[in-house]
């Protein structure tokens, strides 16, 4: 893409300045805005708004449960906590708990936290994924961690206890994932929308979503600034704590958020005749904090030791974007007067 051929280089963005974007780059889309935020939501966008994101899985159950298969299965990257039912359709029980799993789904659609899912085993290629799960019989309920079984649910199936048991399993602190990562800037799980990343917990080739990482030190002049700068831009892509408590509010969809950020950022946009439709974020956003213990190898060997020393001891960022496994450093640009 476009977007992808021109960042190539190192972006350095002096904590306290904002980019002005190169609009003669990307001639569908111009921004006359003068944030950081602004920037950085429109890099986002300029890899998004053309396609949809959402992976359609064969599955019987309805919206708001997700059908899962390999394309959208939870991986490492997931900052959500997975309730999951391993089902097939000629199984009567499973027919039998339909109805209070949707219902459920219904309970928790506004959750930033927990996801409702179902995996049709019955579906040949799924069964490598059931096989893995090491599902003997149906309906099986399980608990995904970061793309890996947890816990498996024993109780009732009925909404109520379904409801308490995912409830309780986020609250115990078993979403593993960025819960091993420094938090750095964004310690508060309540209300930070960014994800704290590191060696053990990046995006990699597998990652559903596309990500927006800043790497960072702490020491930065402005840190307070760059902290609520960053958090809303993941609040502009969709993005939301991972301790959010229910909100009653249905998640906008990807085509009413990226119309929602043209107008905000004076953009204009040419969105597809149909889609996006998914719920998802548009893009996640994470953190590395590269002063923080143990992190400073990885941010040489991500950035490289002229940006990493730049990061680390000038007070600089820097930003990757990481779409399909590709990783690339945005291209530097020119700066403007403080915000």
């Amino acid at each position: 893409s476009s977007l992808q051929s021109s960042l190539r280089d190192a972006f350095l963005l002096p904590p306290r300045t904002v980019l002005v974007a190169m609009a003669s780059s990307f001639p569908r889309v111009v921004c006359l805005g003068s944030s950081a935020a602004s920037v950085l939501a429109l890099l986002l966008l300029l890899d998004v708004i053309s396609r949809s994101q959402a992976e359609s899985c064969e599955g019987s159950l309805k919206s708001p449960v997700v059908n899962l298969c390999p394309a959208n299965w939870p991986n490492a990257t997931e900052d959500k906590v997975w309730l999951v039912v391993f089902h097939a359709p000629w199984c009567g029980h499973c027919k039998t708990l339909e109805p209070k799993y949707s219902e459920l789904a219904r309970q928790l659609q506004g959750e930033g936290s927990i996801g409702i899912g179902a995996i049709d085993c019955s579906i040949a290629e799924h069964q490598p994924l059931c096989r893995k799960n090491k599902i003997v019989g149906y309906p099986t309920l399980k608990a995904i961690v970061a793309g890996t079984p947890a816990r498996s649910y024993e109780g009732a199936r009925e909404t109520e206890p379904l409801h308490s048991w995912i409830r309780k399993v986020v609250s115990e602190g078993t979403k593993g994932g960025s819960v091993k990562c420094p938090m750095g800037l964004f310690k508060d799980r309540a209300v930070d929308l960014v994800v704290p990343l590191c060696k053990a917990h990046f995006p990699g080739g597998d990652s559903k979503h596309d990500w927006a990482v800043v790497f960072y030190s702490t020491r930065v002049s402005g840190a307070e600034e760059l902290r609520l700068a960053v958090n809303e831009v993941a609040s502009d892509m969709g993005n939301e704590p991972p301790t959010a408590g229910r909100t009653g509010v249905t998640p906008k969809r990807q085509r009413e958020r990226l119309a929602s950020l043209a107008e905000k950022f004076k953009l204009n946009v040419k969105l597809p005749k149909v889609g996006p439709f998914s719920k998802h974020a548009i893009a996640k956003i994470g953190g590395v904090c590269c002063d923080c213990e143990g992190q400073s190898s990885f941010c040489h060997s991500v950035l490289g030791s002229a940006v990493a020393r730049q990061v680390s001891a000038k007070g600089k960022i820097g930003v990757i974007l990481v779409s399909g496994g590709e990783q690339n450093l945005v291209h530097q640009a020119s700066t403007m007067t403080p915000r």
